[in-house]
């Protein structure tokens, strides 16, 4: 039984600790694709706000190349003119730009234009920004330094940090005349502007060294280093709070974004079945240790209080009964059963030797009572069997069927039965064979609708199933048994035919002479049939009878007689 526990307990270990690394596996593997899909939720908002700032600013673009060649006041300043011709064409210019700062255009913060010949410069800025009077004196100086280089308006869109604000500037050259476009960072549409709650999430522009455009008191409040990374997202933050970082490339000026929300880690987007699986893992493995003791003082114990109990029986001491006070139901009525069967062949072993004026009645309750611990012994031979394979699960199912089996069983007349009751047993001692072999056998029944309650003797049935089952198995084809019980019914006497078919090899030419053989209480061979055919000549006064042959397999005939006063009348005899 030590031998027992510790398979028991290291096929748990086997079993049990992979299952529960491969939860934990999944566990983690579910927390990094939740969180994975969360970064690509992140991009997917940049690029929902990145979208609107670039077609805009390629609109400011195009924009602003068409008016260059088609609008008359711009050509018109590629030459030198009068002061006040100068002046009222950078107004009708000015005029137009207004109307396109005043624009809901994502981040245009101003548009410039600039005639060096006429010694001109005009900026029109976005009332939105308001700019302060050196905010824009800071920006037209860097401005006017930009153009002095020839090649600006080859650059395309340029970062610009200036003091209070960051932009991007573009430049555009037609002949003599330069127009300047703005976006201002400051202006472009963000999450946190849009947000009602903090924990929506911050959009932040930085340049090509990572220095953050927008956002500066928060990123430095907050410990956040941006950074480049390769990873779906990275998490940044102080003691305090933490935050997941996505980024990505903006298409101009080397700018990076990043969407930067607050992170509770993984679980705050666990489902709750997600949740209930790992609390489900956590909770295997901290019961394995709880699971194993209570197996053992409910299962193994009582297992092994039994075997020893067998084992004491089997040495001849026959006094031996189960006496531990079990605490599953089904233990206890295995050891009720058990005991009082015990018990009963003692009795019946001491009226076979004292009560030889009773020989007949005695000879009738030892014949049934002598099938009953063949098959209990079978069962728990099969137990045992079941063990030593560690098919622990299989046992607990095959102790509730035949607990079932043998509550029926003692619930019954000791002699007679009804045809219902006895199938019951048969699906019974099936679903137990079924658990045994790794071929199991099949059972098809049929029965006339009014005989299910026609009464035959207990366990006349399934002792030849359970001959079937032991000597019909052939290696190449499942065993396959048919029950059939009809009438015959003829002018002088009504019989019931109980027909038990198997596609087995059949019985051998000694197995068709059971019948011939006489009754012997100490034989070994064949007793369960020759139990049935002495009990069937007693009860029936030989009217019942056995035919034993072979049809494709072994076939048995049983024939009762269903005159139902003969039974009684064999009954009151009986003493029962």
């Amino acid at each position: 039984m030590k031998k027992l526990k510790s398979q028991i307990l290291l096929w748990m270990i086997i079993l049990i600790v992979p299952l529960l690394l491969v939860l934990a596996a999944y566990n983690l593997y579910t927390l990094k694709v939740l969180n994975k899909q969360v970064s690509l939720n992140n991009s997917d908002i940049i690029s929902i706000y990145e979208k609107p700032v670039v077609q805009d600013m390629d609109y400011i673009s195009y924009s602003m190349a068409n008016s260059m060649a088609n609008n008359s006041s711009m050509l018109q300043l590629n030459y030198a003119t009068s002061y006040m011709e100068a002046y009222f064409c950078c107004n009708d210019i000015a005029s137009d730009f207004k109307a396109m700062v005043r624009s809901e255009l994502e981040g245009l913060g101003a548009l410039g234009i600039s005639s060096p010949q006429n010694n001109l410069t005009r900026m029109v800025y976005s009332d939105t920004g308001k700019y302060t009077y050196d905010e824009k004196c800071e920006l037209n100086q860097y401005i006017a330094l930009l153009m002095q280089d020839e090649e600006c308006y080859r650059a395309g869109w340029q970062l610009l940090s200036l003091t209070a604000r960051d932009y991007l500037v573009r430049i555009l050259k037609n002949n003599n005349v330069y127009i300047i476009m703005v976006i201002d960072f400051s202006l472009i549409t963000t999450p946190q502007k849009e947000a009602d709650e903090v924990e929506s999430g911050y959009l932040v522009y930085t340049d090509e060294d990572n220095i953050p455009l927008i956002m500066k008191d928060f990123i430095t409040e907050n410990d956040i280093v941006l950074k480049q990374s390769y990873a779906n997202y990275y998490i940044s933050g102080g003691d305090v709070n933490h935050y997941m970082i996505v980024q990505k490339e903006f298409p101009y000026a080397g700018i990076r974004q990043y969407y930067i929300s607050p992170y509770n880690g993984a679980f705050r987007y666990l489902d709750v079945v997600q949740i209930l699986l790992m609390i489900i893992t956590i909770s295997i493995a901290c019961f394995i240790p709880v699971g194993f003791y209570y197996m053992k003082k409910t299962l193994f114990n009582p297992m092994e209080s039994m075997i020893t109990t067998m084992e004491s029986i089997g040495a001849g001491q026959t006094d031996a009964h189960m006496d531990e006070d079990y605490k599953i139901a089904e233990f206890l009525q295995v050891k009720d059963t058990f005991n009082a069967m015990v018990d009963k062949i003692k009795a019946l072993k001491i009226n076979a030797y004292e009560q030889e004026l009773q020989y007949k009645n005695v000879q009738m309750q030892y014949l049934q009572i002598q099938i009953r611990p063949h098959f209990f012994l079978n069962c728990l031979k099969n137990i045992y069997a079941m063990a030593n394979q560690k098919q622990y699960d299989s046992i607990q199912e095959m102790i509730l069927l035949l607990s079932q089996y043998l509550r029926s069983l003692f619930k019954i007349n000791p002699s007679l039965i009804s045809i219902e009751e006895e199938m019951k047993g048969v699906n019974n001692y099936i679903a137990l064979q079924q658990m045994c072999r790794s071929e199991p056998p099949e059972c098809n029944i049929d029965v006339d609708s009014d005989l299910w309650q026609f009464q035959i003797p207990t366990l006349s049935i399934i002792t030849f199933i359970e001959n079937s089952v032991k000597h019909g198995g052939v290696s190449d084809k499942r065993l396959m048994i048919s029950i059939r019980v009809s009438k015959l019914i003829s002018e002088s006497e009504s019989y019931v035919c109980i027909t038990i078919l198997d596609n087995g090899p059949g019985f051998s030419s000694d197995g068709l002479n059971i019948s011939d053989e006489p009754y012997d209480v100490d034989s070994k061979e064949h007793i369960g049939i020759i139990n049935i055919k002495k009990r069937i000549e007693l009860l029936y006064h030989g009217k019942g009878t056995i035919l034993f042959g072979n049809s494709n397999g072994a076939c048995v005939e049983i024939y009762i007689p269903m005159d139902l006063d003969e039974v009684k009348k064999d009954d009151s005899i009986s003493g029962r």
